[in-house]
Parts: structure tokens; C-alpha cells; sequence
């Protein structure tokens, strides 16, 4: 009898998949009025009947979110009876790009939240026509979790998330889109600043680096090119 303990793993096995983050929400630093649209929509949902169900809803269109709502790098607050959109530039999910230069198939929308409230996904195709994929209702605190394809993004689009308070705020505090892919080296990335006479704007952006571990995890040297006269 052969002891096949010990034995080496044959060609066709595969290493188990592992979850890995693609893009997480992100809000800015300082809340700033003019970046702050970058980052989150707010629009007011109108006045409606008890009877009538949140589904068939419309929003006001879109308007400023304000600073305070955002109460840290990835978590903020909405208001009772509002809806914050993240169709966003640094928030929308570019499912295109992913379709068109990876294999991955399908990607997993996980959302923490604390209060009561919808989380309405939504997707987006080359016209920019908009299309609600999926739904559902969070009352406490916990996560909730999408699975979406990417197969039908050859042409181009977008999927983000919003999220829909009830009678009383609900915080966002965290999402993250996510990818099984096989394990491999994530390996680190340099990062070039060119600056021209604001010294002070360039220090703040430093600083923040230094103090956002997961950004350093990933990066080995920050260059930076001050080409003015205020160095």
C-alpha cells in the first residue's frame, strides 16, 4: 500500500479563490463643499402617503450633500425621509472597465449599515440610461450583500448604490466591491506629485498618505516634483 500523504498536489488542482477588494466607498478628508459632489449626491425624497411603498418613489433631482453628514473616510449620515446617491465619480463601480480588461465574471456589492432603510443598486449602459437591478431592506445594523454579473457590460456602463432612510437616520458606515480571484502578489505601487508653488496643499496631501495605513500597505515611494520657487 502506497502512503499518498505526502503526495505533491497534481497540475489540475487549483489554489482555493480568495476575496479580494476591488474598490471601496470612499468620502473626502475635509469634506470640502466644491470636492464633496465627487464623492455623494443627496436628493430629497417627496412627500408621500403611508400607503405608498418606497419602490414607486421618485426622487427631487440631485443636490449638495452636506459636509457634516460625512463622519469619516468611509461612512457617513443620512438624514430620516432622504436618499444619498453614490453614482459618483470616485463611487460608481466602473463594471465595464473590469469586464473589458479582466476575467472576472461577477462582483460582490457588500454595504454596512446601521439603522432603518433601502439599499437600492442600480446599473448604467453606454447611453447612460439607468436601470434599478436589485433592493432590499436593512432594519438594524449589519451588512448586506449584491452579487452582480459583469456579462452585460461590453458596451459600457456603471453600477452604484443608494441608500434610502425611513423615519429615522440611517449611517452608511463602509462598502466595499469585491472579486473571488485566484491568490497572487498584490505587489506595491510609486506615486509621482508634481506641485508648482503650493507647498502647503502638497504637505496636506503627504500627510494624508501618512496617515491612511491601507494606502501604505500598497505603496513603496511617493515622489514628489516641486517645479515652483516656494519649495
Amino acid at each position: 500500500m502506497s502512503d499518498t500523504s505526502t503526495a505533491p498536489a497534481r497540475e489540475t488542482d487549483q489554489a482555493p479563490l480568495v476575496s479580494e477588494v476591488l474598490q471601496r466607498l470612499v468620502l473626502p478628508a475635509d469634506a470640502d463643499y466644491d470636492t464633496l459632489p465627487l464623492y455623494a449626491e443627496k436628493g430629497e425624497i417627496r412627500p408621500r402617503p403611508e400607503t405608498r411603498a418606497v419602490d414607486d418613489v421618485e426622487s427631487e433631482a440631485y443636490v449638495q450633500v452636506h459636509p457634516d453628514l460625512v463622519t469619516g473616510r468611509h461612512s457617513m449620515i443620512v438624514p430620516a425621509g432622504d436618499r444619498v446617491s453614490f453614482a459618483t465619480y470616485f463611487n460608481a463601480f466602473p463594471a465595464s472597465y473590469w469586464h473589458r480588461w479582466t476575467n472576472i465574471s461577477k462582483v460582490t456589492l457588500r454595504v454596512q449599515i446601521s439603522g432603518s432603510g433601502d439599499v437600492l443598486v442600480y446599473r448604467s449602459n453606454s447611453r447612460g440610461d439607468q436601470q434599478r437591478v436589485d433592493k432590499t431592506h436593512v432594519d438594524g445594523s449589519g451588512s448586506v450583500e449584491f452579487e452582480l454579473p459583469l456579462s452585460n457590460f461590453g458596451d459600457g456602463g456603471w453600477y452604484w448604490f443608494d441608500v434610502v432612510s425611513g423615519t429615522s437616520e440611517v449611517t452608511v458606515e463602509g462598502a466595499q466591491w469585491t472579486a473571488d480571484v485566484p491568490p497572487h502578489d498584490h505587489g506595491t505601487i510609486s506615486v509621482g506629485i508634481t506641485t508648482f508653488n503650493r507647498p502647503d496643499f502638497c504637505v496636506d496631501v503627504l500627510r494624508t498618505l501618512a496617515a491612511d495605513e491601507e494606502a501604505l500597505a500598497r505603496i513603496d515611494t511617493i515622489f514628489v516634483i516641486d517645479q515652483g520657487t516656494k519649495l
